[in-house]
């Protein structure tokens, strides 16, 4: 926004004549509240645009908590001789994936945590180390 005495030099008109309008009409306070206006619109824009970003970062988390919840069921239904390392391998990654969940889920205000499939996997893998321990 140009200054006072840039609109003197620019308009070529009187020094007086600028400051006696610019009292009178109160540039000085329509500039602060344009000013302030402007950072207001500009904010609000910039929220809404990283709610947005936020919005879809949570939503892929989600996504790949859920994919890998559904991979480790898979794994465990196949029971493809599973080692006791690759229970624990699976345990792990069950952790991992629900606390990727509840950590969106708490972020996420329309996201409430759903601890259901995590039990789910965990009494799969409950069964399976039941399964090793009663072969050996």
């Amino acid at each position: 926004m140009p200054s006072l005495n840039d609109l003197i030099k620019k308009y070529r008109a009187s020094s007086s004549t600028i400051y006696r309008a610019s009292s009178k009409d109160k540039w000085r306070e329509q500039r602060r509240s344009f000013s302030a206006q402007l950072v207001n619109s500009l904010d609000a824009r910039k929220a809404g645009e990283l709610e947005d970003y936020f919005f879809d970062s949570d939503e892929a988390s989600m996504r790949i908590a859920k994919a890998l919840f559904s991979q480790i069921e898979r794994k465990l239904e196949r029971n493809d001789d599973l080692t006791p390392y690759a229970i624990a391998s699976l345990a792990n990654s069950a952790l991992a994936s629900q606390r990727l969940h509840k950590k969106v889920a708490i972020v996420s205000k329309s996201t409430q945590p759903n601890s259901e499939s995590f039990t789910q996997v965990m009494e799969l893998l409950d069964r399976a180390a039941e399964l090793r321990r009663s072969e050996v």
